[in-house]
């Protein structure tokens, strides 16, 4: 949905640094979306500062604080990973 939203808003590219693992849209087969979303020329780039950015994320999920994430499978695959 977000994705959309973007193509939709003309935004021309998206750059992020930390994979989605529950799914996010910026991995999806466009190919296989329909014509509005199919054709679009946004570009996608992944990985950018990923070092700096699963830090943080390992950060967020090993904080008590945020223990209702404890166990998701968002925390267990982030903290799990590799710089």
């Amino acid at each position: 949905m977000c994705l959309s939203a973007l193509i939709l808003h003309g935004i021309a590219e998206i750059i992020y640094g930390y994979e989605d693992a529950m799914g996010g849209g910026a991995t999806c087969d466009r190919s296989r979306l329909r014509p509005l979303y199919r054709d679009s020329c946004i570009r996608i780039r992944s990985g950018v500062r990923r070092a700096e950015s699963l830090a943080l994320f390992k950060t967020f999920f090993s904080d008590p604080h945020h223990s209702y994430w404890r166990a998701s499978y968002l925390a267990d695959y982030t903290l799990k990973q590799r710089a």
